[in-house]
């Protein structure tokens, strides 16, 4: 698996595969958070992306639980998150949620349509 920096699990995601899909923050401006600020924000390679999916797939074909890791994956495009969605479902057909975090800004920044997509 490919990772750049430290990672951060929620609590919550305990039991999740961590799936690095950007590299720190776009936002990175926040007061009180002290993630990330020591790495420039860059979303990753689709291909990197499929490398981890396709390893994982090896080696936890179980996982329920798939975490997008960085701070806020949900600054990624609908078009993005849809595809790498596809990929999870495809290589780890027992996925049952997908998650990550995701500011306001970037949630309004998505159509309706887009979100109910996702949300399929």
């Amino acid at each position: 698996m490919h990772y750049t920096g430290i990672i951060y699990r929620p609590p919550f995601e305990a039991d999740s595969l961590l799936l690095q899909v950007t590299v720190g923050c776009s936002h990175n401006k926040c007061s009180f958070c002290y993630m990330y600020h020591d790495r420039p924000f860059s979303v990753c390679p689709i291909e990197q992306v499929a490398e981890d999916i396709e390893e994982a797939s090896r080696t936890m074909p179980n996982v329920k639980r798939v975490f997008l890791e960085h701070g806020d994956a949900f600054v990624l495009s609908a078009e993005r998150l849809k595809k790498i969605a596809d990929l999870i479902h495809e290589k780890l057909p027992k996925v049952e949620t997908i998650s990550m975090y995701a500011s306001i800004l970037n949630i309004r920044n998505k159509t309706d349509e887009e979100l109910l997509r996702l949300r399929e």
